[in-house]
């Protein structure tokens, strides 16, 4: 099996103490800082379902506070998906996944549905170091049921297990990049969809989400499982960024669910991230496409951290072991700049240096900095550009661009309120070098 499947005993090393905010925290209002977290769910997977009253008996739901692990049948035969031609057979798929580990689950689903490439993005792991959510991003193609263009997959976890999966309309997380579509009529397609299958939706149903200026949730039960969509217009306020959510949960005791669904044989033909479009050559360490807007966000999480806790992190996004950095205070004695050699490419371009400035007053992370393998200067040059059109699609405030023809390019990005992002391009001929620099001042 490739190196992806082996991340969780490898890189959830993680579990380090970072003193970031759980994952299930939510943000009220507006914040600053909208990316300190690239996965913060804008939800917390609670539900909410009525009691049971004696005039409305609802014998078939299962007891929320005290499941009952024999609830769960045990399926003759394991669950082998076919073509996946609508939403109910998507989810269908999900409910055979739930039960399974994160990396079974991952296997399982992007095998089903034809996934060649991908970019798995974990959430911070819990005390047993698995990740208590896992999003498959950047797919290669959309999931398309119903007419209906599903863009990414989340998992997340109880101890060992996936006890839920979801899909999303969305390609970036919601408080990451603005992006609009019609959710609540697509949540009118498919609830008309579930109606027909599931009956009658549950009433008095609830999840608890963020704010949106408009939105719905509606839960329907499928024996074992819940399947709820969620629809929200305007995410805080921002009438173009939009969310619409279709969950797959599993009630009961996942701890003693067996999944429904056949895992592949990893020595056969499972798809991985790459297996479909090879990283060019140059000898990266990871079979783990990585993209500079990946990198960026995730590398907000090492801001505020100290260097061993940041370390951890950096080494868990990038697919990495680091070894031991050579060290350079600066010359007031203000900060200090680890220094760890990579093997890795971003964007198809190698990388070969990874800079963590360490404020000397706070002993926090303030700022990192990844450089590319030194190339000719033309190249450079080109994937300057090309790292700096990413950075403009994703941030909405246009840079400050500066250029000394032959010798450097500098975009700067005010990200955030305390925030910046800086992408250069030195060239020095053969020795020209690209830098991503992300810094928080406030930390220094």
């Amino acid at each position: 099996m490739k190196r992806f499947l082996k991340l969780t005993s490898l890189l959830l090393i993680a579990s380090m103490a970072l003193s970031v905010c759980a994952c299930d925290a939510r943000r009220k209002g507006v914040d600053p800082v909208v990316l300190d977290e690239y996965e913060k769910p804008e939800h917390s997977v609670e539900t909410s379902i009525p009691e049971p009253t004696e005039t409305a008996p609802a014998p078939t739901e299962p007891d929320q506070t005290t499941p009952e692990p024999t609830a769960t049948p045990t399926p003759e035969t394991n669950y082998q998906p076919g073509e996946i031609k609508d939403t109910i057979d998507l989810i269908k798929l999900s409910e055979a996944t739930l039960g399974m580990t994160p990396d079974d689950a991952t296997v399982f689903l992007t095998q089903a549905l034809k996934l060649q490439k991908f970019t798995p993005v974990d959430g911070l792991p819990d005390s047993n170091n698995i990740p208590t959510e896992r999003f498959l991003r950047y797919l290669d193609k959309d999931i398309v049921v119903d007419g209906v263009n599903f863009k990414s997959i989340g998992m997340h976890m109880k101890g060992t297990k996936v006890y839920q999966v979801s899909y999303t309309l969305r390609t970036e997380p919601i408080l990451a990049k603005d992006e609009s579509f019609d959710s609540k009529g697509v949540n009118e397609t498919l609830s008309a969809i579930l109606n027909k299958a599931y009956g009658s939706p549950i009433s008095g149903y609830t999840e608890q989400w963020i704010d949106f200026t408009e939105k719905g949730v509606t839960g329907w039960n499928d024996g074992d499982y819940i399947v709820s969509l969620f629809w929200g217009k305007g995410c805080q306020g921002n009438a173009k960024n939009d969310q619409l959510v279709l969950e797959i949960t599993y009630q009961g005791d996942i701890s003693s669910k067996n999944p429904t669904g056949q895992v592949p044989d990893p020595t056969g033909t499972t798809p991985s991230p790459t297996d479909s479009t090879p990283l060019p050559t140059g000898g990266s360490t990871t079979s783990t496409e990585l993209t500079c807007d990946y990198v960026y966000v995730m590398s907000l999480l090492t801001l505020g951290q100290r260097i061993e806790a940041a370390k951890v992190w950096v080494e868990s996004f990038l697919f990495v072991k680091l070894g031991d950095p050579k060290t350079e205070t600066s010359s007031d004695k203000s900060y200090t700049v680890y220094s760890y050699p990579v093997d890795v490419k971003i964007d198809g371009r190698q990388y070969d240096q990874v800079d963590i400035y360490v404020s000397s007053s706070k002993n926090t992370t303030y700022s990192i900095s990844f450089l590319t393998k030194k190339d000719g200067a033309d190249a450079v040059t080109d994937y300057y550009k090309l790292v700096t059109d990413r950075f403009k699609q994703l941030i909405k405030t246009a840079p400050d661009e500066t250029s000394s023809a032959g010798k450097e390019y500098a975009s700067h990005f005010k990200a955030a309120e305390n925030i910046d992002l800086n992408v250069t391009a030195t060239l020095k001929g053969n020795d020209s070098r690209c830098v991503i620099n992300v810094e928080d001042k406030t930390q220094k």
